[in-house]
């Protein structure tokens, strides 16, 4: 592996808290007015997802629903639950108030609607589809068979298509509340290091602590890290979703990792107050790079972590610079014999391996944590999950550790991923 140059040294490896913090701290009332800017320029997204989530709802109602002549009553509670996923955004918004526990079951609710939304929705499109064309090759090719009436054939497949969205999402839920599995990814150098051979790094990811994972799962993916004695343990974003007023107590199972952990922000990260999050984790034991690098000494060899902030932190803080162009002009020349980024979005590795980055740890896809999205996030995301190579540079991106919105995992069960340095 050949040596790398422009680390900060080990003493400058973390931003200096009065500086840096300060910085994305909203005190004042020019600052509160900020905020409230900033989150107006998520409306155009917000418009987004009511459309598409009511949209998916409205779509499996009339489609499967209204074929099954549930009745007033029936009818209305069905399509409560199909409709209610579309208010999520809404939900969201009212939860920054901290308004209690009531919103929080709105919310578990609205989240399985909308898993059963996405499969009953996604079903009856197939469905819909392969009726289409059974009618067209019945009607060119004139094959000598009777075609059930529509209306017939609508309602007996609903009910189908009705108990296979029940059965995916009994099965999806089922695997998103298990343990996450550990996945052992061995990483080739060419010239890796002697002493950095079987070097273990625990990646954990997409955690989304709060709503429905709490302290108990945390401590249990703590325990299953310690068993494979890693030398290091990276979080690359999304721990929580809340305040630290709320899940301070959450996260206080990191404490038990037996390894130096290393943090960088995802995206979720400046959804609540970042300032707050961060300054907790640091006390807890967890280095923060936020656009700033860690050495790292192991016997003779030495490694080069370095955190890249989650590019939503423009949105927010808009005169604070941040990115791999921040990180790059922190940078101090120096020597070491592997040079790892640690940023939340896979994307990164395009500028990255540019900069001469051996290997990148992401997150944020979740490999799209439920069919059908596990096979259409590779369509959107280049480095989806997995491990890939991208010129000289390797990345790693984690399908997360815990999953958000719908409790729901098929096709990208949740991981725990065992990062191993190995010669090649």
């Amino acid at each position: 592996m050949n040596s790398v140059t422009n680390p900060i040294p080990p003493q400058h490896s973390l931003f200096p808290l009065e500086a840096d913090f300060e910085m994305i701290k909203w005190e004042d009332a020019d600052q509160f007015g900020k905020l409230r800017r900033c989150k107006m320029k998520f409306l155009p997204l917000i418009v987004a997802v009511i459309l598409v989530f009511g949209g998916a709802g409205v779509y499996a109602g009339f489609r499967v629903i209204e074929p099954l002549s549930l009745g007033r009553w029936g009818r209305w509670m069905a399509w409560s639950f199909l409709l209610i996923p579309a208010a999520i955004p809404l939900w969201l918004v009212i939860d920054q108030l901290e308004v209690g526990k009531w919103l929080d079951f709105l919310l578990s609710a609205s989240y399985l609607a909308l898993g059963l939304v996405s499969f009953l929705s996604v079903v009856a499109i197939f469905r819909d589809l392969g009726w289409l064309l059974v009618r067209l090759s019945h009607g060119l090719i004139g094959i000598p068979y009777t075609l059930p009436d529509t209306l017939s054939f609508m309602r007996t497949s609903s009910f189908l298509v009705l108990g296979l969205g029940l059965c995916l999402s009994t099965i999806a839920i089922s695997n998103a509340l298990s343990l996450p599995s550990m996945r052992s990814i061995q990483v080739n150098f060419d010239r890796l290091h002697p002493d950095l051979q079987g070097f273990k790094i625990i990646q954990l990811s997409d955690l989304h602590l709060g709503l429905m994972r709490g302290a108990s799962f945390l401590d249990e993916v703590v325990g299953k890290a310690n068993s494979v004695s890693p030398d290091l343990v990276v979080i690359t974003g999304d721990l929580t979703d809340g305040s630290v007023e709320k899940l301070s107590d959450t996260v206080r199972p990191l404490c038990k990792l037996k390894a130096p952990v290393l943090f960088v922000t995802g995206n979720h990260e400046y959804y609540w107050t970042p300032t707050e999050w961060l300054e907790h984790l640091e006390g807890l034991g967890l280095k923060v790079l936020l656009d700033s690098s860690h050495m790292i000494s192991h016997r003779s060899a030495t490694i080069l972590v370095a955190g890249v902030s989650d590019p939503t932190s423009q949105v927010f803080f808009p005169d604070r610079p941040s990115g791999l162009t921040e990180l790059q002009n922190r940078l101090k020349p120096t020597n070491a014999d592997l040079k790892v980024l640690l940023a939340h979005r896979p994307g990164t590795a395009y500028q990255a391996e540019k900069q001469g980055f051996d290997l990148q740890l992401s997150g944020h896809t979740h490999g799209g944590q439920f069919f059908p999205w596990n096979f259409v996030i590779h369509w959107i995301q280049p480095f989806a999950a997995g491990l890939y190579r991208f010129q000289n540079m390797w990345i790693y991106s984690s399908k997360g550790t815990g999953f958000w919105g719908p409790p729901m995992r098929l096709g990208a069960q949740a991981e725990i991923a065992e990062i191993v340095l190995s010669s090649r």
